[in-house]
């Protein structure tokens, strides 16, 4: 399996979605980290069996997982033994701000 790396950009993205969703109703921040972890796990399984993400140059090999039941979408490069988590990113809002991370 593949090592995974989370970039601190991503991190803070996931941190500030899970209390932005348990503010909004109680145990909802926790079933949305649960909603990403298993995302991530998919993401560990198989990360060529997601699309190329868009608004990335098609060369750097950027892919996108959809977060299920969450309007958010984990931006993710595959790279020698490990993948690196760019983006935990809302799917509505400012489409490519994660850009210059790369």
């Amino acid at each position: 399996m593949k090592r995974l790396r989370f970039y601190a950009e991503a991190l803070a993205e996931l941190d500030g979605a899970a209390a932005w969703y348990e503010r909004e109703q109680p145990g909802l921040g926790a079933e949305f980290v649960e909603a990403v972890e298993s995302a991530l796990a998919r993401v560990l399984e198989n990360p060529a069996g997601f699309p190329p993400a868009r608004n990335a140059p098609h060369q750097m090999g950027m892919r996108h997982c959809l977060v299920r039941r969450f309007p958010y979408a984990l931006l993710f490069l595959q790279r020698r033994g490990e993948i690196l988590l760019i983006a935990v990113a809302h799917t509505k809002r400012s489409p490519g701000y994660w850009r210059s991370r790369l």
